[in-house]
């Protein structure tokens, strides 16, 4: 069984996970599923740490209850303009944004989700993003 536990602003919603023992637990009790929502909100802290002010409204859903079928959907706005969508489906990650009802993947985040080199995924989307983003824009955000 999934849920779709939450939506919005993560940071008011749940604590940070990533260094504690606490558990999620919103709707299931489940030590499963409370592992599964604590690893995606890790990945979830990792992506704030790394992009900074550059992205916001943050979401975790469809978390499965069961550790041998992994599930879960991490969606975030990125650069007030994009939204980007990590997935997570019984370990086959992808990794996706979205202009204009077109879905653009990034082909190389499942070998670099499965290895834990956020660092390099994320440069990636970064460069491919601000690509797409006029120099004045990033510069009047501060972020060029």
């Amino acid at each position: 069984m999934n849920y779709s536990i939450f939506k919005g602003k993560i940071k008011n919603v749940l604590p940070d996970l990533s260094h504690s023992s606490n558990t999620v637990g919103m709707h299931n009790d489940s030590d499963d599923y409370n592992k599964i929502a604590k690893m995606a909100v890790c990945i979830n802290n990792k992506i704030r740490d790394y992009f900074g002010n550059r992205v916001d409204d943050f979401g975790v859903e469809e978390i499965s209850e069961d550790l041998n079928n992994i599930t879960f959907t991490i969606s975030f706005r990125a650069y007030e303009s994009y939204s980007i969508f990590l997935l997570n489906n019984l370990g086959n990650y992808s990794c996706y944004f979205m202009i204009g009802g077109v879905k653009f993947n990034f082909k190389s985040a499942h070998k670099y989700l499965e290895s834990g080199d956020y660092e390099t995924l994320f440069s990636e989307i970064k460069h491919e993003l601000e690509l797409r983003l006029p120099d004045k824009f990033l510069e009047a955000r501060g972020w060029l």
